[in-house]
């Protein structure tokens, strides 16, 4: 699932967790039982879809995390360090 696609089902999912679980509660205190459970069911789908999507996004990371570091081993030298020695170069260089 593309990320856009993620955030706005994530989106949509986390309000309709809420609409639906305010709505139960508020059925609830009224004796409104049957309607209630109804919504409170609906509340349950959409938090365990969420739970779902975002245990994903936690693979997702992970494996770019695991990519990122086997990078990192590969090629060792910081961004840091290169820009320092192309500094160093520039400097000789003007010295001369």
């Amino acid at each position: 699932m593309l990320a856009s696609t993620r955030i706005m089902s994530v989106i949509q999912l986390e309000r309709m967790a809420s609409k639906n679980g305010i709505l139960a509660s508020k059925l609830d205190s009224k004796a409104s039982k049957s309607i209630a459970i109804k919504n409170y069911r609906e509340a349950c789908k959409a938090l365990v879809n969420l739970s779902r999507i975002y245990l994903d996004m936690a693979d997702d990371y992970q494996i770019r995390i695991k990519a990122l570091e086997n990078l990192e081993s590969k090629h060792p030298k910081s961004v840091k360090h290169i820009k320092a020695k192309a500094k160093t170069r520039k400097h000789k260089a003007h010295s001369k």
